[in-house]
């Protein structure tokens, strides 16, 4: 159903106006909004280091009276994940693609075997219908992100992702697409189509909160006209919207997986790197 549909109008169906004809599954329908990040500086080959995940069942919009201003209330049934990969978290960029994994700012970061990160991927892209039927199968997964195709290489070549939950994949929406759609640059960089929703591109090539920032784009790209009177009308700026999400989801976004705590340093579980005092010296320097 979807095969000849645009990226915006299935993006947009989800959001409360309905594509004419729809099957009633896509009513169930799952947004996850992935960004990967790796270690660039490698001859033998990049090495995922960290994996973003931003997830929301679409069920949970349909109570919604108003998408609020700037898309507000709709980010708030959004649940953030930060997975950092714990045989590669000491692997940090500081020339090409500069970024802090330890500045995310969404959701909750969590140490990961490479395992678990699977675990996590799978269990995200097979949510049932109905916990209590389980014959009703898996609800349809739309794929979200940003020059999606960097990322879905870096998922099929660091993560075991199983075929039956890749299966439940019915379409992947691309920020870059939605955003020439509605007359912006051909390949926008996320940077710049952050600073047309005019909120601040903070921390960058940090999975979460790329993956967060593209999902705050993605959606209010699909939704101007719709939220351009609630905005006009609003004492709020998209960035005070972006900061009541940071703070809100990390609260309301609480992992069952994973590590708190892993010193990159050291090694040690019973800590953070930027509370570590060990003195570490290394052989090969």
């Amino acid at each position: 159903f979807l095969a000849d549909k645009s990226e915006t109008a299935i993006i947009r169906h989800l959001l409360g106006h309905r594509i004419p004809g729809a099957p009633a599954l896509l009513d169930s329908a799952i947004i996850n909004c992935i960004d990967c990040e790796s270690w660039e500086v490698s001859i033998a080959g990049r090495f995922l280091t960290e994996v973003g995940l931003v997830t929301f069942d679409s069920r949970d919009l349909q109570g919604l009276s108003s998408p609020g201003a700037y898309a507000e209330n709709i980010f708030k049934q959004a649940y953030f994940y930060h997975c950092r990969l714990t045989k590669n978290a000491h692997m940090q960029n500081l020339r090409y693609c500069r970024g802090d994994p330890e500045r995310n700012r969404f959701g909750c970061t969590r140490f990961v075997s490479e395992q678990e990160l699977s675990q996590v991927l799978n269990s995200a892209f097979s949510w049932p219908i109905d916990v209590h039927k389980p014959k009703l199968g898996f609800c349809p997964v739309i794929f979200l992100g940003h020059a999606i195709h960097n990322d879905l290489r870096m998922l099929h070549e660091s993560v075991d992702l199983s075929n039956e939950a890749m299966e439940n994949v019915v379409a992947t929406i691309d920020t870059q697409h939605l955003a020439r759609a509605a007359g912006l640059d051909q390949q926008i960089s996320l940077l710049n189509l952050v600073t047309c929703h005019e909120f601040a591109f903070r921390d960058a090539h940090t999975a979460c909160n790329d993956a967060a920032y593209t999902l705050f784009c993605g959606i209010m790209t699909a939704l101007a006209r719709e939220l351009a009177p609630l905005n006009n009308g609003s004492p709020n700026t998209a960035q005070d919207v972006v900061d009541t999400m940071e703070a809100y989801s990390k609260v309301n976004s609480r992992p069952t997986f994973g590590r708190r705590d892993y010193c990159t340093k050291c090694n040690s579980l019973a800590h953070q790197r930027r509370y570590c005092r060990v003195r570490v010296e290394c052989s090969k320097c």
